[in-house]
């Protein structure tokens, strides 16, 4: 508000100083016809002022925005208690169809702390793909089977079991698949999170 404020008291003072301020005589009839530029004086103004209204509404809209993604922010400032009943997990558009994932905390597009959920029903798998920044992975519930390598081989890898967590250095390449059951994991990390994926044709945002 301070620097819309400066903006006003500039104009004015301009127009003053070249001899443009429409009140000068004291005669709004005789100024009007002595300067000519008073039109642009005006409309100059209102230009700044449109500011300051602007200025004003975004800033009572903004926290009111804010307050509605409070959940999601890394800003908390009391405990938050995340009820798995509560939770309403949307398909993921990064993964393939049949993952589901909810948000618990932070923007993945943003450079803040984040930790997601997803879901992975039973034969499925991501993959061979990289992360753009450092991720961990803990199994939540389920079993589940990670590999490294640019190509999809079943015979590779581990299975993780509940309570298992693996961490990923940013930039390798890995890829995930469930047997049997479905299962749940979540990420933690610190965004921009994303996943670029080995062959583009296996890309489900591309498809």
């Amino acid at each position: 508000m301070k620097y819309v404020t400066y903006n006003i008291a500039l104009c004015l003072l301009r127009r003053s100083e070249r001899h443009e301020w429409p009140f000068a005589t004291g005669d709004i009839l005789t100024a009007s016809r002595r300067f000519r530029g008073i039109a642009n004086v005006a409309r100059e103004c209102r230009w700044v002022m449109k500011k300051v209204l602007i200025a004003t509404a975004l800033m009572v809209i903004a926290p009111a925005a804010m307050s509605q993604d409070a959940h999601k922010s890394t800003s908390i400032s009391e405990m938050t208690v995340f009820k798995t009943e509560e939770l309403k997990s949307v398909p993921n558009p990064m993964f393939p169809k049949g993952a589901v994932t909810v948000r618990l905390l932070g923007d993945p597009s943003k450079a803040e702390f984040l930790i997601l959920r997803t879901i992975f029903p039973a034969n499925y798998h991501v993959p061979p793909h990289t992360h753009p920044v450092l991720e961990t992975v803990t199994i939540i519930s389920g079993r589940m089977k990670n590999a490294m390598g640019d190509k999809f081989d079943p015979q590779k890898g581990e299975i993780l079991k509940a309570g298992a967590m693996f961490v990923l250095p940013a930039g390798h390449t890995h890829y995930v698949w469930t047997n049997d059951e479905e299962v749940i994991v979540q990420v933690a990390g610190v965004g921009p999170f994303g996943i670029n994926y080995v062959n583009p044709a296996d890309d489900p945002r591309k498809k």
